[in-house]
């Protein structure tokens, strides 16, 4: 609520990637992270273009960290492969205070992890 009591409205950054196998997966954007000269996303998934849009859907929230890369003028999120490049970013991302809470655990999202979730329906 804003200082004279009217409610304001929240900008959702809705943001959709597509796999290797054309299947694209829908992420909500929570904040943006910069590490090394370089961009991150900290994104909720929020299914597959298959799921119902419905509250009921059946899969875990998941928080993803994926790399903001240009090209041309378009921003791509890119998954990070490389180990240390994302425990940097883990790092950084805990330091700033997100992670408070006792069950919050980042783990390393690879592209093969990424088809394997495609590849349960």
């Amino acid at each position: 609520m804003s200082e004279n009591g009217h409610m304001t409205q929240m900008t959702i950054d809705v943001i959709e990637t597509t796999d290797e196998n054309g299947q694209v997966h829908i992420f909500e954007k929570v904040e943006e992270y910069e590490w090394n000269d370089q961009r991150y996303a900290l994104l909720i998934y929020q299914g597959d273009d298959e799921e119902e849009s419905d509250e009921d859907t059946d899969y875990d929230e998941e928080i993803v960290v994926m790399r903001i890369v240009k090209d041309d003028d378009v921003e791509v999120f890119e998954a990070i492969d490389d180990e240390d490049e994302f425990q940097g970013v883990v790092k950084m991302i805990e330091a700033s205070g997100f992670s408070n809470q006792p069950d919050f655990d980042f783990e390393l999202m690879t592209e093969d992890d990424e088809s394997d979730k495609s590849d349960d329906k």
